[in-house]
């Protein structure tokens, strides 16, 4: 997919449909009592702006390791509800695709006290620690400390939307290279 399309604004009913895909995953993973937050740009979105940001291409959804066991019925329980289902256990990621939109569901390991999967580390805090974000009437899980995560992800200007693909694409990996949050 190329950036421009991958970066692209979608429509309100695009938007409509994504939140639609996020409430149907969310539904998969509380019916089989996993544990899992809301994360990266869903929170940042929804925290900021009140509602999936516009030009975001994915949803990102973490889960501790310990439900790794779970991740065939997972998998199962969303192809029934019609999406399509990616899964890679070496780097311990499952992706929904429905409506057109991803939904990145990443299994993260405890190891001293961090969160750790394929180049990428986490405190655990924001895992153990959670509380809730509301979207159109329904909870998220996602860490109590939405703006911590989102400074230790994002960095201190995380509260700046970026207007333009060009600047998304090189503040992402700005963003992500400068807090921790991708390993070096």
């Amino acid at each position: 997919m190329s950036i421009e399309k991958r970066y692209r604004q979608r429509t309100k009913d695009e938007i409509d449909n994504y939140i639609k895909g996020m409430e149907e995953v969310a539904d998969v993973l509380d019916n089989l009592s996993v544990s899992w937050i809301l994360a990266c740009g869903a929170l940042l979105g929804i925290h900021r702006e009140g509602n999936l940001i516009s030009y975001d291409c994915d949803v990102d959804i973490e889960i501790g390791k310990e439900d790794f066991e779970k991740r065939n019925e997972i998998k199962q329980k969303l192809k029934e509800k019609g999406f399509g289902v990616d899964m890679w256990d070496v780097i311990i990621k499952m992706r929904g695709r429905k409506y057109d939109h991803k939904y990145e569901l990443r299994f993260w390991e405890l190891e001293d006290g961090k969160r750790k999967r394929k180049g990428f580390t986490l405190p655990d805090k924001f895992f153990k620690n959670k509380g809730e974000i509301e979207l159109r009437g329904r909870k998220y899980p996602c860490p109590k400390d939405v703006e911590g995560y989102l400074e230790y992800v994002y960095g201190k200007n995380w509260k700046v939307p970026y207007k333009i693909k060009k600047d998304y694409n090189e503040g992402y990996t700005q963003r992500y290279s400068k807090n921790g949050y991708l390993q070096e």
